[in-house]
This record gives C-alpha cells, structure tokens and sequence, in this order.
C-alpha cells in the first residue's frame, strides 16, 4: 500500500473531532480509480475504529478492520518529509498486514476524496445513510489437540471476522508449539483453493493460519477439517487438532 504524511493542524477555528475524526457512518465508493487500489466500503464508528472492504488493482476485494488515525493537515511544517495542504488518513488493520495511508478533503455533499501518494490517482466516496451489515450468527469452532487447544470465533462481519484462541497444553514444545494467545483473524481471500475458507492474523512476528474445508464451513454443524499453522520468524510449523462446531 502507499503512504502519505501530515503533521497537526494550525486551523485554530477547527475543532478536535473536525481534525482527528470521522464521526460515525458508512461510505462507498462514487467515482472509482482504474489500475488502483481503493475502498469500495468503509464504515466508522465510535472509538476510530473502522470496518471496509478494499479492492486490488487486479481486483480483489479484501475485508480490512480496526482503528484509524488522522493527521491532520499542515502545508507550512519544516519538519514534515511531505508538505501537505489535505489530512491523511491512516488505517490501521487489526490482523496486521499493509495498512493504507490516503490523503483527502471533505467535499460539500458530505462525501470524501481519498488520494494516493502524489496525488496521481482519487477516488471519491459518497456517504450512504441506508447502508445496514446484514446480521450475523455466530460460528465457533473448538478445537482440542496434544499440545494445545484453541477456538475460533467467528462473530462479525457475516463469519468473516472473528478470533482464535490458542491455549497451550503442559506437554507443549517452546520450539514448534504456538503461544496461548488470543487473536483478531480475517477472511484471507487469496488463500488459493476455492475448496476451503482461509483466515488470518497476526501477533508481533508471530502470524496465524486457519483452512477450513468450505462445504464443512457451510454446514456449520459436526465435525469440522480444521488445519491450524503458526510461523515465527521465517520458519512455519503446523499444528495438529480435532476440530469440531460448538
């Protein structure tokens, strides 16, 4: 993703929430890029937090969650490596990955311009009052194994969110067992084989893997072929556990 840059604003007659938020709401897209990434959806809420779905340059829609930050604009700041007159907005994923940085301005039907580095390519966003998530019922999936246990949760986005618990067991290796951890995972759509449902998080240097066989996924009952793998470092190891729906 590209990156942009700012510093705080000098607008004095500006309020706090006008410079660092976005308020409440959700956006999509009105007038899209051609050969670029950019938000088909975004959704604010309360606490800068903040839920999108974001479409490659070849295509590729991917779900993207978590908090945002705004700094804001400051077009006469020596110390900036970037002389900007426009906020950037940050977006920070809670899985991890490549978070995406755009400038933007406000426009005056409510909507929202978003630049990429350089400003070369925009796209704009129209705020939609009628836009409602379709309800969600949750998946869990628990799992038990020799070394360690864990659950996934999967109770937001329509099952396509959620977290993974991983408790280690006594018998655990410090070597090729994961933590005991609880992680934020999402949907991965480039996971490769249409047959299964990948997610993903990430932890420090540690990153996460779930397949799950799609028919199983569908069903949602019974047993469930669930593979678990973790890497740290370079280095990948699987887990081994019987999985099934709760």
């Amino acid at each position: 993703m590209m990156t942009g840059c700012g510093g705080a604003s000098d607008d004095a007659s500006a309020s706090e929430d006008d410079l660092t938020s976005l308020g409440t709401g959700t956006y999509v897209v009105d007038s899209r890029p051609w050969g670029n990434y950019y938000l088909s959806r975004i959704t604010f809420s309360a606490g800068k937090k903040y839920e999108g779905e974001i479409v490659s340059s070849s295509g590729v829609k991917s779900l993207i969650a978590g908090k945002y930050t705004i700094l804001a604009a400051r077009p006469n700041n020596p110390q900036s490596p970037v002389l900007s007159d426009k906020p950037t907005l940050y977006l920070t994923s809670d899985t991890g990955g490549a978070d995406p940085a755009l400038e933007f301005d406000r426009l005056a039907d409510g909507g929202l311009r978003l630049y990429h580095s350089a400003r070369h390519v925009s796209f704009t966003m129209k705020k939609d009052p009628t836009y409602r998530p379709t309800p969600t019922n949750v998946k869990t999936i628990g799992c038990t194994g020799p070394t360690v246990n864990a659950t996934l949760t999967l109770d937001q986005a329509q099952n396509r969110r959620g977290t993974l618990k991983i408790t280690r067991k006594a018998g655990a290796s410090d070597r090729n067992d994961p933590p005991s951890v609880t992680v934020p995972v999402t949907e991965d759509t480039g996971g490769g084989s249409p047959d299964y449902v990948y997610f993903t998080g990430q932890r420090g240097e540690q990153d996460f893997y779930v397949n799950i066989v799609k028919t199983d996924f569908t069903r949602g009952t019974g047993a469930a072929k669930l593979f678990l793998r973790w890497a740290q470092y370079g280095e990948e190891f699987s887990v081994g556990v019987t999985c099934a729906f709760q």
